[in-house]
């Protein structure tokens, strides 16, 4: 799926700073399927993923990593 002309990157890696591979493969997944409902009924003009499925989708998958992992 093409990007939409800005995601902010940098505030997308801050955010899932202490997420894994898996984590970050699943927040992907959840964006697909955001976009995928998006272009389905709520808004048929929806055909780039924005920085609001991204937010959206961390906000929805958590980290695998805590704290007690790191130290």
């Amino acid at each position: 799926m093409a990007l939409a002309e800005y995601i902010d990157i940098e505030k997308l890696v801050s955010m899932t700073n202490q997420y894994t591979g898996a984590d970050i493969a699943a927040v992907c997944k959840k964006v697909r399927r955001f976009v995928l409902k998006a272009c389905s009924g709520e808004d048929l003009h929806t055909k780039n993923v924005k920085q609001k499925h991204f937010l959206k989708a961390i906000k929805e998958t958590g980290s695998s990593v805590t704290t007690y992992l790191i130290f």
